[in-house]
């Protein structure tokens, strides 16, 4: 399922995907957030982030998004419950941008790609 669309409506939305997910057993889901970063000259590199975990109802208040819905795998709070920072030492964006950041200190990048037109 993607969830984009029913995390846009808040609480409605959310009831929406547990409708939907209704009676079916498989509550794993994932949460993917992928970077791109292209040059002018056509060079670009695309950097991922995942977290496993599994779909909960009724969801934890706080958050963004699905948060309250959503308890990575190894934790047992959802990423509401657990609060902001600890949720961004481990979510899914902050590893895409972990490794963007990774590969900008490493110097892969083309030569020019740091430099303003």
């Amino acid at each position: 399922l993607d969830t984009a669309s029913w995390t846009k409506r808040g609480l409605e939305g959310l009831q929406e995907l547990h409708d939907e997910m209704e009676g079916n057993p498989d509550t794993g889901a994932t949460c993917v957030c992928v970077l791109a970063l292209a040059h002018p000259d056509g060079w670009e590199q695309v950097f991922e982030g995942r977290v496993h975990g599994e779909i909960v109802w009724p969801p934890h208040a706080g958050g963004f998004g699905y948060d309250g819905m959503f308890k990575p795998n190894g934790h047992d709070q959802t990423y509401a419950e657990m609060g902001k920072e600890k949720k961004n030492t481990l979510s899914h964006r902050a590893m895409a941008f972990a490794k963007l950041a990774e590969f900008l200190r490493s110097g892969h990048a083309p030569a020019d790609a740091n430099e303003e037109e």
